[in-house]
C-alpha cells in the first residue's frame, strides 16, 4: 500500500512539506486510522491518501458527499484533529429513497441499497464520531446533496463519494466543483464503478477534467485526486 505523491505538483501549491508525513505523532494517527478502516469499504490506500492530503494542504473547509458509516470520514477528520484546525461538512441523507434515486430498479445494487438499514448505519457513524472524539471538526448535514449545497461555504477539499447513478454523480460534481477554491483539491471515489454494466461516474469526471489537473490515483485508478486550476 502506498500513495505516490507528485512532488513537483504539490510543491506548486506552495508551503507543502512532505517531511511532516514522517513525524512520529502523525505516524501514530495514521496507524490508528488504517487499523480502523481495515475490512471496510474504504481501502487503507484511500484512507492514507485522504489523511495525508489534509495534513499536507491544511484545508480550512472540507466537504464529503456520501459518508455512509464514516470509514472515509474518519481519515479526513483525524487529519483535521491532528492539525487542530478546520471543519468538515459531511453531507449524507441516510435515506434508502435517496440511495436508489436514478438507479435501475432491477439492478442488484439498487436492491441492496433499498434494503440496507440506514438507521443502523447512521448510528454507526455517530458512534465513530464519539469514539474518536471528532465532533468539534465535523458538521453533519443530514439531507440530499442538492439540498445541502447552499449551506456550504468555499471549499478547500472536496471528497465526492455520493450517488452511484449517472445523473446523481454528475450533479454532485457540477454543483460542488464551483465551490472549490482555485488550488483546492477534489477526490473522486469509485471512478470505475458500474451499474447495469455502465460506468456511471464518467459524467462526473468531465467537469473535473475541464477545471482541474490530476495529481495522483489510488486503488488502481478507482480513486483520483485533482487540484483545481
Amino acid at each position: 500500500m502506498s500513495v505516490e505523491w507528485d512532488i513537483d505538483s504539490l510543491a506548486a501549491d506552495g508551503g507543502i512539506d512532505l517531511a511532516v508525513l514522517e513525524r512520529p505523532d502523525l505516524l501514530t494517527v495514521e496507524a490508528e486510522v488504517l487499523e480502523h478502516v481495515r475490512g471496510s469499504w474504504c481501502s487503507e490506500e484511500k484512507a492514507k491518501l485522504l489523511l495525508e492530503l489534509v495534513v499536507l494542504t491544511l484545508p480550512r473547509v472540507c466537504v464529503e458527499i456520501g459518508a455512509f458509516s464514516g470509514s472515509t470520514t474518519v481519515a479526513i477528520l483525524a487529519g483535521l484533529r491532528h492539525l487542530g484546525d478546520g471543519r468538515c461538512y459531511v453531507v449524507e441523507a441516510w435515506s434508502n429513497e435517496e440511495a436508489v434515486r436514478g438507479l435501475p430498479s432491477d439492478d442488484v445494487n439498487t436492491q441492496w441499497w433499498a434494503a440496507v438499514d440506514m438507521a443502523l448505519v447512521r448510528s454507526q457513524f455517530d458512534q465513530m464520531l464519539e469514539h474518536w472524539s471528532l465532533q468539534p471538526w465535523c458538521e453533519v448535514l443530514d439531507e440530499p446533496s442538492r439540498a445541502a449545497a447552499p449551506q456550504i461555504p468555499a471549499i478547500d477539499l472536496l471528497h465526492l463519494d455520493g450517488s452511484f447513478s449517472e445523473e446523481g454523480a454528475a450533479l454532485d460534481s457540477e454543483v460542488y466543483l464551483p465551490k472549490v477554491v482555485a488550488g483546492g483539491h477534489v477526490v473522486l471515489s469509485n471512478v470505475l464503478a458500474t451499474i447495469a454494466g455502465k460506468p456511471t461516474k464518467m459524467r462526473a469526471l468531465w467537469p473535473l477534467f475541464d477545471a482541474c489537473d490530476i495529481l495522483c490515483e489510488a486503488d488502481a485508478g478507482n480513486t483520483l485526486l485533482f487540484r483545481k486550476r
